[in-house]
């Protein structure tokens, strides 16, 4: 807020009147748990009309990035030095991918594979590992990792399936993708922007967006419905497929609210020639209602669970 004294909500609180309090700005600090550990908040004596949603935005990262060190205590339990062995560690051991296939609808045909990493047990789990990677700054080296290990996975399967490659905004402005992936795969390569991200800039990221996608990539959003994955995110991107977030799936026989979603997102999709697929799919019923709704692709443990890599690519040779 530009001036606090002019906010009803808080103008009569003695703290507005007494330190003084003129501008003010907030912001939630958030763990990857989704619990709110506190608030970082900052404030001048005097009224700042010239505060902008930018400042506010940056804000927003300072935040996030104090939510950082906080998480390396209150979650991980150990000093950020010991997080950077382990996370080492985790990158010299071989990870392994699994595969599981996306299909068309009607007619679940197989059209492509989402690529899953998969980590030795007694590491951890998968988004365990991951999110002590993200908060240890070495996200992009594991997700370059597991990029190089999923490389040579088209050429090894019949022509005209696409592979899906999670990877976090950080990596999609960081990594060199065209230097993983040769020119004759790129387009069959998905890049999918993770949900666990906010875009700080659209402008600069639509640009990279567009030079990959000259190279031949295409581009989907992970998880929408959950995280940072709005309808701005969608708006702004225009992904070549959205991947509807499982919370979507779940509800959708019983809410008539979340299939005016699921419906409104497809018919958005269609409008710039994406595609939509549904994630978590579970049911028979379930399909039957998202081909009513507009839905041409789905996944899920009703077709298939992921499987190892190399048996998926042995049944398809």
């Amino acid at each position: 807020m530009t001036d606090a004294r002019t906010e009803p909500s808080v103008a009569d609180n003695p703290e507005t009147l007494d330190l003084p309090i003129g501008a003010h700005v907030s912001f939630p600090i958030i763990l990857s748990t989704g619990v709110t550990w506190g608030m970082l908040c900052a404030f001048s004596r005097q009224p700042r009309q010239d505060l902008t949603d930018r400042d506010v935005a940056m804000f927003g990262i300072y935040a996030d990035m104090l939510s950082r060190d906080i998480e390396v205590q209150v979650i991980e339990g150990g000093s950020a030095e010991e997080l950077e062995l382990r996370i080492d560690k985790l990158i010299r051991t071989d990870l392994d991918i699994h595969l599981q296939p996306i299909l068309s609808l009607p007619g679940a045909i197989p059209q492509g594979y989402e690529a899953l990493t998969r980590f030795p047990a007694e590491l951890g789990s998968v988004e365990t590992i991951f999110r002590r990677a993200k908060y240890d700054d070495r996200i992009v080296t594991l997700e370059e990792a597991v990029a190089r290990k999923t490389a040579a996975i088209p050429m090894q399967m019949g022509d005209g399936f696409f592979v899906s490659v999670n990877a976090s905004v950080t990596s999609i402005e960081t990594l060199d993708f065209e230097s993983i992936f040769p020119p004759h795969v790129r387009h069959r390569i998905v890049l999918e922007i993770t949900e666990h991200e906010r875009v700080p800039d659209y402008a600069a990221f639509l640009s990279v967006l567009t030079r990959l996608r000259a190279q031949g990539f295409r581009i989907a959003i992970d998880d929408v419905g959950a995280g940072y994955s709005s309808l701005r995110h969608v708006i702004q991107l225009k992904p070549d497929f959205l991947k509807l977030d499982r919370s979507l799936v779940i509800g959708l026989l019983a809410s008539r609210e979340q299939r005016g979603l699921v419906k409104a997102l497809a018919e958005m999709v269609q409008s710039h020639g994406g595609v939509v697929i549904a994630e978590g799919v579970e049911n028979p019923k379930k399909v039957v209602m998202l081909e009513r709704l507009g839905v041409t692709m789905a996944q899920g443990y009703l077709f298939a669970r992921p499987m190892p890599a190399a048996k998926v690519l042995a049944a398809d040779g």
